[in-house]
């Protein structure tokens, strides 16, 4: 085999690893202790499906200078954390990389990879702020999915390969997406030069189906494949390019979100988790009772999960959005429901760098890359709490290191298992500081209390 960039040769005679826990990239890792002589020993390793405390004997598939990747060929003291995986594709299927281990077992490694990321990543005053991780269902939770469709089937790709694998179950969706993965979807009609991606969600009052063909094809046979969709799905659109071409059915998903009646566009962005989703609103609307804010701001605002919550709690809300469906979603919500609530479609780079209003509460749900460049200019803006939801660990510890160089104080870390049976967490972060700046922008501009209105 010919080492790909920066890759090095692979060696032929199988190595012993000992597995310390579990990685964000869905392996676990540990470090090579043998054979006795192995010039690789010491240099970290990533093993998917093994636990813990296993030492097994592995077969390296890709080295590099310090890290390696292999798999498990034998496991000679394998954990008593293993269960037998519930999901037929498990190991097959790319989605899934801790079913093998116990629901508690799985908690516990995620709170350790948290605390481990944040020793590892120069930030070991806040590995005891790290709180257990919050559960939630094992299984049945996953209300929104991604299927790939090639040629006219829809599935998920196999791990590590982009070859589709039509799935008979998938135990980690809602009942009514999974009776629709395990009936099979087939939807002819695409361009055979084109694949597309098949969205899935359910809502109290269905489940929905959005088609996005990828490119441009010139000829597409829309009202077939709108047909097929209708037969499968309660409603949703197909999109060309990410462009809406054509509604069918329900266009609106209805979900009851904090006690409230929400209504949503079919295909935009929802957490997959509800339970987990509720929960996480629960701490933020309680964040928001403690600290009183004048005005809050929901940066990254998606459909407006959050602002919708402090809104109804009376707390006047700027929530920034840069995509556009999701921010008409907002808008349109938040206006059917008299909240009082501004949304900027923007980015929030552009926004943060061009002015913004004084905020005493900063709300953050970044994308997986983290806050970025934001992280530093969250200050000197009247804002004293902030609220940071990241969805990628190492993204985290990065947000984390540059938001304490700007004066913030973290008061304490959350797990929350948003996707049960994977290595991903979404980790709550409240952190706090007295504003020595002046705001983003004039506060006289911002008299007009219905400036926040829609």
């Amino acid at each position: 085999m010919t080492p790909r960039t920066n890759e090095k040769p692979i060696p032929e005679t199988p190595l012993e690893v000992s597995i310390r826990n579990l990685s964000s990239n869905g392996a676990f890792v540990g470090n090579v202790t043998g054979p006795e002589g192995s010039p690789h020993i010491g240099m970290t390793a990533f093993v998917p499906y093994t636990a813990a405390g296993e030492t097994p004997l592995v077969q390296v598939q890709r080295m590099w200078s310090k890290h390696l990747e292999a798999e498990a060929i034998s496991i000679p003291n394998p954990s008593s954390d293993r269960v037998e995986p519930l999901c037929p594709h498990y190991g097959t299927c790319g989605g899934c990389h801790t079913m093998h281990l116990s629901h508690t077992a799985q908690l516990i490694a995620k709170q350790t990879m948290v605390q481990d990321s944040l020793a590892t990543g120069g930030l070991p005053e806040l590995v005891s702020l790290v709180e257990p991780v919050v559960e939630g269902p094992e299984f049945g939770y996953r209300q929104r999915v991604t299927l790939q469709v090639t040629g006219a089937r829809a599935g998920y790709f196999e791990r590590r390969t982009h070859r589709l694998m039509p799935p008979t179950a998938c135990p980690v969706t809602t009942p009514g997406i999974e009776k629709r993965i395990a009936k099979g979807i087939v939807i002819r009609g695409i361009p055979l030069d084109h694949d597309a991606q098949l969205f899935i969600e359910e809502g109290d009052n269905g489940v929905f189906g959005v088609l996005d063909i990828k490119g441009s094809p010139k000829k597409v046979a829309v009202d077939r494949i709108v047909a097929q969709l209708a037969r499968d799905f309660d409603g949703g659109q197909l999109r060309i390019g990410g462009a809406v071409k054509a509604v069918y059915g329900r266009s609106h998903v209805h979900r009851t979100i904090d006690g409230a009646e929400q209504w949503a566009v079919a295909g935009g962005f929802q957490q997959a988790n509800r339970v987990i989703n509720e929960a996480l609103i629960q701490a933020v609307t309680d964040i928001a009772a403690d600290s009183k804010p004048q005005r809050a701001a929901d940066l990254y605002a998606g459909a407006g999960n959050f602002a919708f919550a402090m809104a109804q709690r009376n707390i006047p809300v700027i929530a920034v959005e840069s995509n556009p469906l999701l921010a008409g979603s907002a808008k349109a919500e938040s206006k059917r429901r008299s909240l009082n609530i501004k949304v900027h479609d923007d980015s929030v780079e552009h926004y943060v760098r061009n002015g913004a209003p004084h905020a005493e509460l900063i709300v953050a749900d970044p994308p997986r890359a983290g806050l970025d460049t934001v992280a530093r200019k969250l200050h000197g803006h009247g804002a004293r709490t902030l609220v940071l939801l990241s969805c990628h660990v190492p993204a985290m510890v990065r947000d984390l290191r540059a938001l304490l160089s700007v004066g913030w104080t973290v008061k304490s870390i959350t797990p929350y298992d948003m996707f049960a049976q994977t290595a991903h967490v979404e980790v709550l972060t409240i952190l706090s500081r007295e504003d020595d700046g002046e705001p983003w922008i004039d506060p006289k501009d911002l008299e007009e209390e219905d400036i926040y209105r829609n």
